[in-house]
């Protein structure tokens, strides 16, 4: 918290610092918004530095919600997998995170869902290198959406 005592004392702006919970309910307001969730669940994603956070959700609800430590700066430090990346590594860390997340298969086996909807640039960032860097393949959802009149807090 020092970097928010810092912005305050410096700029005086106040930052909110929000939990994984409050997280993931901004993240589905912020998908449902796109028209996206209909009446069958989706699973939304959300994969940031520090976390990654999963919803189950439809358009009228959060199913289910949690934000793991799973984030990519965090991933990296924690499993300093050697370059090239090697068969061994890879084996582990997949292990070590299928148990993390236990309580993700466990809530996706209660509540199948449809689809997996990716809410964070690094989705972005996939789907420009799938395709090939030519971003005039890629669909403009955004301009087929109007939010501008929606609420979104």
């Amino acid at each position: 918290m020092d970097f928010v005592k810092k912005v305050k004392d410096e700029i005086g702006l106040e930052i909110e610092v929000i939990d994984g919970d409050r997280e993931a309910e901004l993240i589905w307001k912020g998908v449902r918004l796109t028209g996206l969730l209909d009446a069958e669940p989706s699973l939304i994603m959300d994969i940031g530095g520090g976390s990654t956070e999963f919803i189950i959700a439809d358009s009228k609800e959060v199913i289910w919600k949690k934000s793991y430590d799973l984030g990519v700066t965090r991933i990296a430090e924690r499993f300093k997998a050697p370059d090239p990346f090697d068969e061994a590594s890879e084996a582990k860390m997949i292990l070590e995170l299928e148990e993390d997340m236990e309580e993700l298969w466990q809530a996706l086996h209660f509540h199948p869902v449809k689809c997996l909807i990716g809410a964070s640039g690094s989705f972005n960032s996939v789907s420009l290198m799938l395709a090939q860097g030519d971003e005039a393949s890629l669909p403009e959802i955004w301009e087929q959406i109007d939010i501008k009149d929606q609420e979104v807090l």
